[in-house]
């Protein structure tokens, strides 16, 4: 164990390790560090490898931005649109069912900020709530 948790070496502010190789600095210092200490690999974030490189993958990304926007513009004008303290019960059901399948099909970060939401009495009506508690499901 006292290999496993020992810290190694430093030369110049710089990792060293058993084999006298230089530790690299950034990103690469964890996975050097794990390398050293015979850890698994974890297969980590990397926002290079979301980046689009070709036409085809700056379209895309375009693509799915003009339907995030267009949804959200189309369900914040519904809901503007109507007003606020309405009183009939049907109205504002059939709104917050619209709220919550909006969100499903937007995904998985959508369906989060909607479970978020559901425990938010102070952003969210109660009748809205009790409809996005179902994504909490």
């Amino acid at each position: 164990i006292e290999d496993f948790l020992r810290i190694p070496p430093v030369e110049d502010g710089r990792l060293v390790n058993t084999t006298g190789r230089i530790s690299p600095q950034g990103i690469a210092r964890q996975q050097f560090r794990e390398d050293e200490r015979g850890l698994c690999k974890i297969r980590r974030y990397n926002p290079d490898m979301l980046r689009p490189t070709t036409i085809a993958g700056y379209f895309e990304a375009s693509t799915r931005l003009a339907k995030v926007v267009a949804a959200v513009s189309v369900l914040a004008f519904a809901l503007l649109s109507t007003k606020s303290n309405t009183d009939d019960a049907a109205k504002v059901q059939a709104d917050a069912v619209n709220v919550r399948e909006t969100l499903t099909r937007m995904g998985a970060t959508f369906i989060k900020v909607g479970q978020v939401l559901a425990n938010r009495p102070d952003i969210v009506r109660a009748d809205y709530m009790n409809e996005l508690t179902k994504l909490q499901d």
